[in-house]
């Protein structure tokens, strides 16, 4: 067992958390840390809803943009699958930069499709550049 003297850390005391409870309190301090970001801003989501929060989020990220601040999102590629075309075109022609992390199957899509080909010919190859099942 070591003693607190023999243990060199870089954490320091005095550091303060604010547990958020629910959804407004969450969202209100998103926006109040976007829209006073000067620097760069790096957001990752699992979800992200193409609703009205969402779309609320959304400008004040592109705001933050045209303030000078980098914005960088990194969101889920099956839990944001839903997010339209134009939605995901419009955050990066204003300027953020959008990425997901895209699981091995992308979609229910092909998930299905995959069920669907080794019912009809048994078992097979899926190659995604990353990774190889058979």
């Amino acid at each position: 067992m070591y003693s607190n003297s023999q243990i060199k850390s870089s954490y320091t005391f005095h550091n303060n958390v604010t547990l958020l409870k629910g959804g407004l309190p969450y969202f209100s301090k998103l926006i109040d840390l976007i829209e006073n970001a000067n620097s760069s801003l790096q957001l990752q989501f699992y979800i992200y809803e193409e609703d009205d929060t969402g779309i609320e989020i959304a400008n004040h990220l592109i705001q933050a943009v045209g303030r000078g601040v980098v914005v960088q999102i990194l969101l889920d590629g099956y839990a944001s699958r839903r997010l339209s075309t134009n939605f995901k075109k419009n955050l990066r022609s204003q300027g953020t930069r959008l990425r997901f992390f895209e699981p091995i199957l992308k979609s229910l899509a092909e998930c299905d499709s995959l069920r669907s080909v080794l019912r009809t010919t048994g078992p097979g190859c899926i190659n995604d550049k990353r990774y190889s099942f058979f």
